[in-house]
């Protein structure tokens, strides 16, 4: 479930920085967000949920800041990360090459091909 939109309406500062709510007192220092209202009943799982996990994140003043893309192993955007991100599991699910070394004729292997693709022509595609 997405709590951010919910904690944003009652974010007394909408465009903060992260100086902003991040207190470096302490051994670790921690976040300070503020809000506008104090939390209901109900509320409470959800901000627990988000402060636990906003917790897990340290700020490391020593470190210049540097954008990572965490799809990817190296930490830096590709293309292919962002596909495999965008299309999970096996996008590969028949054995495509496997048509071409088939004893067919050329024709029922293109046909497979294309059809393994879903680029075959159906009445509800034209």
């Amino acid at each position: 479930m997405c709590v951010l939109p919910f904690l944003i309406t009652l974010s007394l500062t909408k465009e903060t920085w992260v100086a902003d709510v991040w207190n470096p007192e302490g051994e670790e220092g921690g976040w300070t967000p503020l809000f506008s209202r104090a939390f209901n009943d109900w509320e409470l799982d959800l901000v627990e949920c988000f402060l636990q996990k906003i917790q897990a994140i340290r700020v490391q003043r020593d470190v210049d800041d540097r954008v990572i893309w965490t799809v990817a192993r190296r930490g830096t955007f590709s293309v292919n990360s962002l596909y495999s991100m965008l299309e999970p599991g096996d996008s590969l699910l028949f054995p495509c090459g496997s048509i071409w070394r088939l004893s067919t004729p050329p024709k029922v292997a293109f046909f497979a091909w294309e059809t393994s693709w879903g680029k075959v022509l159906t009445p509800d595609q034209l």
